[in-house]
């Protein structure tokens, strides 16, 4: 079984699609087929793409992968291509498509024409791949009783990106960041949600919520 690795880029290009929305930035992993896996991530602006893994295993042509990257390829039109110079003469291609907020599928190709172990080529093998959801988490604030008239929350959402709004009891949804206080609250049983939005406008639609009583 030969395990190759792909050192060095040979091409990164954007592959034509029709647009149709605003790609997340997220870590995306998923699996290859025939038995691999591949992980990328998005940056924050949805414009490039940085591969962490892709590895193939049982084909014809052995167990073949790629190292860790720099960013790239472009990302246009919700939609990609990599290449890749593999040694010693061999070649990788991942391309790739956004079908939805938070999922991609594509395919592997690689080929090869070893002078030593001769010609190999595994055609195109699909991939699939999905970001977690978005989700909010509050992090730290009151729960329970207290006698305390005042409270902090600390909340953080899967989305690197992401900008939130708060809203207390009945009041209406307003624009926050973690930390967010509140002071002057009355002796009662309180409510306090939080949902984060992405780049892309992607909305949380399970707020993370926080009840506590003020005595």
């Amino acid at each position: 079984m030969r395990l190759i690795l792909a050192v060095a880029v040979f091409a990164a290009f954007a592959a034509p699609a029709s647009a149709s929305f605003v790609v997340p930035s997220a870590t995306y992993t998923g699996q290859v087929a025939t038995g691999g896996t591949i992980k990328f991530k998005v940056s924050t602006d949805g414009n490039e793409l940085t591969f962490i893994e892709v590895r193939e295993a049982h084909t014809s042509c052995g167990i073949f992968s790629i190292p860790p990257g720099p960013a790239f390829p472009s990302i246009a039109d919700d939609s990609f291509v990599g290449v890749f110079i593999v040694e010693p003469t061999g070649k990788m291609i991942v391309e790739g498509s956004f079908t939805a907020p938070r999922q991609a599928e594509g395919f592997v190709t690689y080929h090869t024409s070893h002078i030593i172990s001769g010609a190999c080529g595994t055609g195109k093998i699909p991939w699939t791949a999905s970001a977690s959801p978005l989700e909010t988490t509050i992090q730290a604030g009151p729960k329970g009783k207290t006698n305390k008239r005042s409270a902090v929350f600390r909340f953080t959402s899967t989305a690197p990106d992401a900008t939130f709004e708060c809203k207390l009891d009945r009041w209406s949804w307003r624009a926050c960041e973690s930390p967010r206080a509140y002071r002057h609250l009355q002796e009662s049983r309180h409510a306090f949600r939080v949902r984060a939005t992405d780049h892309a406008g992607n909305v949380d639609s399970t707020p993370a919520k926080r009840s506590w009583r003020v005595d």
